[in-house]
């Protein structure tokens, strides 16, 4: 593996939006270490706990609400507006990126006009060893569209990639859609049609381009749809994980597609003088 210095990696206390948005270009991904102030993860942790323990005990209980995404939360996804709280102003993931050194490197990236994609914003359990929540190596483009950028701001709620699951990245720039159509990994039923192989990943791009960094509370991985990536477990591996996966595009000239799409602004609109 090649040094961790070849890896696209910044520190967010004294990170240049501009470089920081060619890098992204250049590799694909890039990580931003203190990007998010530990009591704010925190305080995302607790959130997302409480939420998940509500929706368990309901699970348990039978008395999950029938219009809620059972096949989502199976694969231990919530959405990311779920933990927001009564009485506060929507939107605290957005909130905490807006206040931070990764807003931006997101306008420098995406062009400015940033929005979160609700319906691809979500937070994900993680827990080693269970096969069926396992995400092989795949592109968010396969689902998201070739024709569109997206940045996911990967956002890891507890320390992880050494003693709980983390994510590997093929370091990679570029806009190559690699064709699907179910590579027989190890992913559940929701990853089969857009599953690629580890074997042809390591063909085409090499083993020194893959990339699973140990993260830190605060630190923060930005990658792009068409970033090949995926869960990086290991068999010593015993913690649980919760991360935050915060999708953003650009809203100029969207895809007709996005039309009906619920978008949430990073920075909220100033009201019009009456």
């Amino acid at each position: 593996m090649p040094k961790a210095t070849a890896y696209p990696e910044r520190n967010g206390r004294d990170l240049d939006p501009a470089e920081a948005a060619d890098l992204l270009c250049d590799n694909g991904c890039l990580l931003v270490r203190r990007a998010l102030r530990r009591l704010d993860v925190f305080d995302l942790h607790e959130r997302a706990e409480a939420f998940y323990a509500m929706r368990d005990r309901q699970l348990a209980e039978g008395t999950l609400p029938e219009a809620y995404d059972r096949y989502l939360y199976r694969f231990g996804h919530i959405h990311m507006q779920e933990i927001d709280r009564e009485g506060e102003a929507p939107g605290v993931v957005r909130r905490r990126i807006a206040d931070s050194a990764l807003a931006p490197v997101l306008d420098a990236f995406l062009d400015e006009d940033v929005r979160f994609v609700l319906n691809n914003s979500l937070l994900r359990r993680q827990r080693p060893g269970d096969v069926e929540r396992y995400v092989p190596f795949h592109q968010d483009a396969a689902f998201m569209g070739s024709d569109v950028t997206v940045v996911n701001c990967w956002i890891p709620l507890v320390p992880c990639g050494v003693e709980a699951p983390g994510l590997e990245v093929v370091v990679a720039g570029g806009r190559k859609v690699l064709a699907t159509g179910g590579q027989g990994g190890k992913g559940g039923a929701i990853y089969d049609a857009i599953d690629l192989s580890e074997e042809r990943v390591v063909r085409a791009f090499g083993t020194e381009t893959l990339w699973h960094p140990a993260f830190e509370l605060g630190d923060v991985l930005l990658f792009t749809n068409f970033t090949i990536h995926r869960t990086y477990v290991r068999p010593e591996m015993a913690g649980n994980r919760i991360s935050i996966e915060a999708r953003a595009v650009s809203g100029g000239g969207l895809p007709e597609r996005f039309a009906d799409e619920p978008l949430m602004p990073l920075r909220p609109r100033k009201r019009a003088d009456a």
